[in-house]
């Protein structure tokens, strides 16, 4: 298996790719998280994948994170399946925080008392069976609330649990409070189309959509919910990474195969991709990045940047307007010897004098990579022997 990296300043080319892989093999699975989310677009990925999932018999699963009302949506229960109190409060804390962003002592101080109440209310809700949802969570984190579950004699709290939880209370309610309210206004506002439980709505995940055979397209519209847009590519990241993990440990099968697409994946860049980017192979998924520059990988980290080129091996170019752009990927693509004669010369005169040198210049220059035509680029596959440069051009998907 390959892992392939789709760098785009226009096109279709992730679409027609979605269209090829399921003309090869109907079942195949597709996890898409759509940082633009432009349900406009005819050729964007709401609209193309409603028209493969009807043309491939497909269903497909929709979490809308836009202000536009969209049908067939889905509740986004990102818990769904896991046990360990753990695994959900770190998925909550990724909602919330960036985990690669460095902050003041101060900062971490109440992180680290949310995180601490956070693991306590899950480990109660657990253990007296209430369900784990994010609204849920939301609720019980408020003292209040938890107060009435403690006291409920329907649950039949223990004493030692009531006692610890209150013990929490004291110790970080104060400091949390702000997260709090913080959850709380999201899933008040912006969140709640996605995370919102309705009866007349299925819930969905990377995992639960991989074993039930959708189609899953997560929708992240950054221009209505700035805040938490980049936490919920985060969270998505995260989902799909436990499917990945749930697939190389054998809690699920990988009967079929699973390809996930993240688009301009930039905008919520954290170290979770790397991690599925170093097992996607062993896992038997193929992973697709998307951005509009190189240079938007650059300004994450250099590291990062180094380590996404160090796991991809297929990689799609397109016009880069950036000149430090435009060079980075003449020289990902690579250096070709030439031989380069040079004339000796005295006061603007040639003295009929030459040599040769050996030197090496780029396989596809700069200037060649800034002047592109829309919808053209070129392709560098370093898995194929001799590595494979070829000029390419973007096909639509037809949906007619």
């Amino acid at each position: 298996m390959k892992n392939n990296e789709l760098f785009r300043a226009q096109g279709t080319m992730l679409t027609k790719t979605i269209e090829q892989c399921l003309e090869q093999d109907p079942g195949t699975y597709f996890c898409v998280i759509d940082g633009k989310a432009d349900v406009t677009d005819p050729y964007g990925f709401y609209n193309t994948m409603t028209f493969l999932a009807q043309k491939y018999d497909r269903e497909l699963a929709v979490i809308n994170g836009t202000a536009t009302d969209l049908p067939g949506s889905c509740t986004y229960d990102p818990f769904q399946g896991l046990t360990a109190a753990e695994e959900i409060r770190d998925m909550i804390l990724t909602l919330m925080f960036s985990p690669d962003t460095e902050v003041n002592a101060g900062s971490e101080h109440y992180r680290m008392m949310f995180s601490r109440l956070l693991l306590q209310t899950i480990l109660i809700m657990q253990k007296y069976k209430v369900r784990i949802t994010i609204g849920n969570v939301s609720k019980l984190l408020i003292k209040d609330n938890m107060d009435l579950l403690l006291s409920d004699p329907k649950r039949e709290v223990s004493v030692a649990d009531r006692e610890e939880m209150k013990k929490v209370i004291d110790t970080c309610y104060a400091d949390a409070v702000s997260n709090i309210r913080k959850l709380e206004m999201f899933l008040m506002g912006s969140g709640r189309r996605m995370f919102q439980m309705r009866d007349d709505r299925p819930t969905v995940n990377a995992r639960t959509a991989y074993q039930s055979g959708q189609l899953l397209l997560i929708l992240i519209d950054e221009m209505s919910m700035p805040e938490f847009s980049a936490g919920i590519g985060r969270l998505a990241v995260t989902d799909a990474r436990m499917l990945i993990a749930a697939r190389m440990n054998g809690a699920i099968d990988k009967t079929r195969t699973a390809r996930l697409i993240m688009d301009e994946f930039s905008s919520y860049a954290c170290s979770n991709i790397l991690s599925i980017l170093s097992r996607a192979r062993s896992s038997e998924t193929v992973a697709y990045l998307s951005t509009q520059s190189v240079s938007d990988l650059t300004a994450i980290s250099r590291e990062f940047r180094d380590a996404c080129f160090d796991n991809i091996f297929r990689f799609f170019f397109y016009r880069q307007n950036s000149p430090e752009a435009a060079e980075q990927v003449s020289s990902l693509i690579g250096t070709r010897p030439a031989v380069q004669e040079t004339l000796r010369s005295a006061e603007a005169m040639s003295m009929g004098e030459a040599s040769n040198r050996l030197v090496h210049e780029f396989i596809v220059t700069p200037d060649e990579i800034k002047g592109l035509a829309n919808q053209r680029g070129v392709m560098l596959d370093k898995m194929a022997s001799p590595m494979e440069i070829k000029w390419i051009k973007n096909t639509f998907v037809n949906m007619e």
